[in-house]
């Protein structure tokens, strides 16, 4: 999502346009009216590349890493695409045109222009209609119901070459970041950042099903927020990138969980929160939490990330105490087949009051997909998961979900249907099956 901008810079490394008649020489290297109907044409040709990276962020048809580094290689065609037509040699109605062939072969420079960049906005809506008997409903309602679960609309910006903002536009946004690219190849964010742990992030599908609160019956957690992002600072390196090999680290430091949740063992002892969305307010202790990822990516074909978590969640005034997660992750690429395996794993420690003095969170998930028909159009895929968010009970937070669902993405709009069933049986929950047809519209 954060990188659909980069269409931006297109226009930061186009020469300013005082187009000269296309019969005349263009001594000055200004843009000729040929020139500058070859550069609409290339403008087109990036956009339909960005268009198709764009559509990979969303299915996750591949590795965040593999998508980050498609960008990147796009990003340097548009820079060689500011050393094509920017050039200083004179430019005739006959001569004064970008190959496209060219891009990857010209020297890549940077663009001397004074013209402002403009921000890019993105709308992100669906609706759906949701069939999920006894969600919600003690009494065993129907659970059926017109729903929206996003409705963002998002800015993208890059005031300077190497600084990139975006924010869900919003009084209280869900999400900021400042991203300055200071040197190669290291990216220092800064903000309201997303926490980079497994291979799905901000959503995930722990558990098995995309963990959205709002598609979980009233009271049931998930493991992870819906949208991992706490206020913090982040670093982010690309430790080795070549034709066939790729690593990254990722490293953060945030304010982390809080206390304020509800013991389920003992209702009157301290617990950590685990919210939908992590505060955007000062943090309750001076201990800040930190974590990092890294992965790697053989060949296009097999991915492997480890994450790690660590934060202290108690108040200032009270006992420290901590909790660990840590994840494992790995990707399988054949085509336009992808499968994708995650685990994690949570200790969080208890005040004394506690019956035990620590507790485990678990979660995992495995998901097969793939794409076909006319420009990929369709994606089938199954999932599955389980997740266990307090390993001393048993209780309607415990679920193992197996499940699919087929999108089709003729245009902008995209049609899905997924159905999701609940094989972990226990007499309190009132849910077990969740059917959804969805719109979504994307620009």
């Amino acid at each position: 999502m954060k990188k659909f901008i980069l269409f931006v810079l297109l226009f930061g490394l186009i020469p300013s346009a005082h187009a000269a008649d296309s019969s005349q020489a263009d001594p000055n290297g200004f843009v000729t009216q040929r020139k500058f109907n070859k550069m609409i044409e290339i403008m087109r040709h990036f956009y339909e590349q960005l268009h198709e990276i764009e559509a990979k962020l969303k299915d996750h048809s591949q590795s965040k890493d593999q998508t980050l580094k498609e960008l990147a290689d796009l990003k340097k065609k548009m820079a060689n695409f500011s050393g094509a037509s920017g050039g200083g040699k004179s430019a005739s109605a006959d001569d004064g045109e970008v190959n496209l062939e060219d891009l990857s072969n010209s020297e890549v420079k940077t663009a001397d222009t004074t013209e402002k960049p403009m921000p890019l906005f993105k709308v992100y809506f669906d609706f759906n209609l949701t069939a999920a008997p006894g969600l919600n409903a003690p009494d065993g309602g129907s659970g059926l119901s017109f729903n929206n679960y996003h409705s963002y609309i998002m800015l993208d910006m890059f005031p300077e070459k190497d600084i990139h903002f975006f924010t869900d536009v919003n009084p209280s946004p869900k999400f900021y970041e400042i991203n300055w690219h200071f040197a190669e190849p290291f990216t220092i964010r800064l903000g309201k950042i997303f926490i980079p742990f497994d291979d799905m992030y901000p959503h995930n599908i722990f558990g098995g099903r995309v963990n959205v609160s709002s598609l979980l019956p009233t009271g049931v957690g998930s493991f992870l927020p819906d949208l991992y992002a706490d206020l913090g600072v982040g670093l982010d390196t690309e430790l080795l990138n070549t034709a066939n090999f790729n690593w990254t680290f990722d490293s953060y430091v945030v304010n982390g969980f809080q206390s304020g949740g509800t013991d389920p063992v003992t209702s009157t002892s301290k617990y950590p929160n685990f919210p939908a969305l992590l505060p955007t307010s000062t943090d309750t202790n001076k201990n800040k939490s930190y974590g990092a990822r890294t992965h790697i990516l053989v060949n296009n074909a097999i991915g492997l990330g480890t994450s790690y978590y660590h934060g202290r969640w108690s108040d200032q005034n009270d006992p420290a105490l901590y909790l660990s997660m840590l994840g494992f992750d790995a990707q399988f690429y054949y085509r336009k087949t992808s499968l994708r395996i995650g685990t994690a794993s949570m200790k969080i420690d208890l005040p004394s009051t506690a019956t035990t003095p620590n507790f485990v969170r678990s979660a995992n998930y495995v998901e097969l997909m793939t794409k076909f028909g006319t420009n990929d159009r369709w994606r089938p895929w199954i999932r599955a998961g389980q997740q266990d968010l307090d390993d001393r009970i048993v209780n309607i937070d415990d679920r193992q979900i197996v499940g699919g669902g087929l999108a089709f993405k003729p245009n902008v709009l995209e049609f899905s249907i997924e159905y999701g069933y609940d094989t972990k049986y226990l007499v309190a929950k009132t849910n077990y099956s969740f059917t959804n047809f969805r719109v979504v519209a994307s620009f």
